[in-house]
C-alpha cells in the first residue's frame, strides 16, 4: 500500500542521512588524527640551577624549527616552535633559580614558550641537539644571571639583526 511504501521512503532517508553523517564523522577524525601528527611534541621539560645560572631542557619527537628572541618588562625569553602538542609535567614546569615563570602554548600560526626572568639574564647558549640515544631532539639553554646594561646590549643586538648566540 501507498502508507507502507511512503514508511519505508521516509526510513531509508533517515538511514541515508545517519549513514552520510557517520562518513563525514569518520573522514573528520582521520583529517583530525593525520593533523595531531604533523605537531611537533614537546616530551619533557627540565630546569636545573639556582640564582646565578640555569640550564633548562626540553625535549621533542623531532628536531625543532627554533627562533628566539628576548623582551624586557618584565624580561623574558621568547622562544617561537612550529605548532607543538605540550606533553609537559606540571611539576617540571614549576619556575625556580633564575626562572619566575615559565608559559607556553599555541599562537594559531605557531607555538611559543616564554620564560620570564626574576631580574635580567644572559642566554650563554641555546642549542638544538640530537638526543644520544637516536630518539628525538633537545633544546639545552644555558642562562646566567646578568646586569641591566648586559641585557639591553643582548636585546639590542639581537633586535638589530645581529646572530642569535649558540
Amino acid at each position: 500500500s501507498a502508507g507502507t511504501a511512503d514508511k519505508w521512503g521516509r526510513a531509508a532517508g533517515r538511514f541515508l542521512r545517519l549513514a552520510s553523517s557517520a562518513l563525514r564523522l569518520t573522514i573528520l577524525s582521520c583529517f583530525a588524527a593525520a593533523y595531531a601528527d604533523t605537531l611537533l611534541g614537546a616530551t619533557g621539560y627540565k630546569m636545573a640551577g639556582d640564582a646565578p645560572k640555569m640550564r633548562i631542557v626540553v625535549n621533542f619527537d623531532r628536531e625543532p624549527d627554533v627562533k628566539w628572541f628576548l623582551l624586557r618588562g618584565p624580561n623574558r625569553l621568547v622562544i617561537d616552535l612550529p605548532r607543538t602538542r605540550f606533553a609537559l609535567d606540571a611539576k617540571d614546569v614549576k619556575p625556580r633559580g633564575l626562572v619566575r615563570a615559565v608559559r607556553y602554548g599555541d599562537q594559531g600560526h605557531g607555538s611559543r614558550l616564554i620564560l620570564t626572568g626574576k631580574g635580567p639574564f644572559a642566554v650563554d647558549k641555546l642549542d638544538v641537539l640530537k638526543n644520544d640515544d637516536g630518539g628525538g631532539y633537545r633544546i639545552a639553554i644555558d642562562m646566567s644571571a646578568a646586569s641591566e646594561r648586559e641585557f639591553d646590549e643582548a636585546l639590542a643586538k639581537l633586535a638589530g639583526g645581529g646572530p642569535q648566540p649558540s
